[in-house]
């Protein structure tokens, strides 16, 4: 099934053994001591095959069923492609992976080492402490780019929500009973009431001599009429005496 020049190198499965015209598709690792076999698929075989290298050197492989087999007998593990794949896609991925699971029964524990019956589940994978500690510590900090948000957003847009447990219902009534309002809050809800209606109010557009130049009916509306909407805060710190020119004008309120 798999060739010499395919053997792990090192321990652990090589990069040097994909071919550089073969791009992605279905792969397997196989023990050949058991005849186990695990199968996944990859977009980039060469990607793909040098995280695990990457997972099995340093003992933190998601799987890790296949991680302990591994340790055990490094050099009697394989790894090898199953089929070259044109389409790429991830509903094709997952379709051929499927067939070659349940072609080789590979999550059956006497069979293979994928974990779960359905191709891309997680169901029943259990990740080592140091994976999951890993994991979050690349997660953390990291800010979502605006079109990954659009994406999230169209993704949970239209998405049937299951209706409240009655149970649910009664938790939040008595969270509800529970909470204390105290007076900072109102206090801090005033002041930002204040500040959305101070923006509101309208503003005189000044030279650096204090000539009036033209009147708007908000900051929000003169910043706009200038093209610098960003700068409408400016504008409402120059009309609170809080700085001294915003887009080069003086500014206050109108009475």
């Amino acid at each position: 099934m798999a060739t010499q020049n395919q053997s792990i190198e090192r321990h652990y499965p090589a990069i040097s053994i994909c071919p550089l015209k073969v791009t992605g598709g279905i792969y397997g690792i196989i023990n050949n001591s058991s005849g186990k076999i695990y199968v996944g698929s990859a977009v980039s075989f060469r990607k793909r095959w040098n995280g695990h290298k990457h997972f099995f050197r340093r003992g933190i492989q998601e799987n890790q069923y296949l991680q302990r087999a591994f340790d055990k007998k490094p050099h009697e593990f394989e790894i090898f492609i199953i089929e070259e794949l044109k389409n790429l896609s991830k509903e094709n991925l997952l379709s051929r992976e499927q067939f070659w699971m349940d072609f080789y029964k590979s999550y059956i524990p006497s069979n293979g080492y994928n974990l779960s019956p359905k191709a891309g589940s997680c169901l029943g994978i259990k990740m080592a402490e140091e994976v999951r500690l890993a994991m979050s510590k690349r997660l953390k900090g990291r800010k979502l780019t605006p079109e990954w948000r659009h994406n999230i957003s169209n993704g949970l847009r239209g998405r049937p929500r299951k209706p409240f447990t009655e149970e649910h219902k009664a938790n939040i009534r008595a969270a509800s009973a529970r909470r204390i309002v105290g007076k900072d809050l109102f206090s801090r809800m005033g002041k930002k009431a204040a500040l959305l209606k101070m923006r509101w109010r309208p503003v005189i557009q000044l030279d650096v001599n204090g000539n009036e130049i033209k009147r708007y009916d908000s900051i929000k509306l003169a910043a706009s009429s200038l093209g610098f909407l960003g700068s409408r805060f400016n504008i409402g710190d120059v009309c609170r005496g809080e700085r001294p020119l915003a887009l080069g004008y003086k500014w206050k309120y109108a009475n």
